[in-house]
């Protein structure tokens, strides 16, 4: 069994090819700049990395650009999307109650805990979004539901302990 699992974010489409019979991603790849003049797409197949440079002016465009991909026999992955038996896609549900978007509710949990969050976008739009926390507030129940998320192993960098170090706040 073969499945797709899909991330769109506000400007990217993350995908994997994931066949779960042996547990073995066959594909990462990373669709950067959708919708903007230069649209690049990043795969790792099974180690080998590739960039291709292709216009995709809608996440449409995109998900057909990799669907192609994932058919092509020179990477020999699926002969056919039949081979698909399931697509996941990941959704973050944001601030549904007050209008914003996800990252703008966790940049507003970081400031009501006193922590100055550097956060990282050339896009002029996001930085305008990020700066737009200052309209609302959390209240103490949603604070603490967002703390206790599981950060999971890839919230951890360089195998440190959670214990003796928060690096995901």
């Amino acid at each position: 069994m073969k499945i797709l699992v899909l991330n769109c974010g506000s400007s990217s489409l993350k995908f994997q090819l994931i066949d779960m019979e042996n547990e073995e991603r066959m594909v990462k790849g990373n669709y950067e700049r959708i919708g903007g003049k230069r649209s690049c797409l990043r795969i790792n197949i099974k180690g080998e990395k590739h960039e291709i440079e292709k216009a995709a002016r809608s996440y449409e465009e995109a998900i057909k650009t990799v669907l192609n991909l994932l058919q092509e026999p020179k990477y020999n992955l699926i002969s056919s999307l039949d081979e698909i038996s399931a697509v996941g896609h990941r959704i973050v549900h944001g601030g549904e109650k007050y209008n914003k978007s996800a990252p703008q509710v966790i940049v507003r949990w970081l400031h009501q805990r006193d922590i100055v969050p550097i956060v990282r976008s050339g896009n002029p739009v996001h930085q305008k979004d990020n700066l737009d926390i200052f309209d609302f507030e959390l209240t103490d129940d949603e604070m603490d539901k967002i703390f206790a998320l599981d950060k999971g192993e890839e919230g951890r960098v360089e195998d440190q302990n959670p214990d003796e170090y928060h690096e995901y706040v």
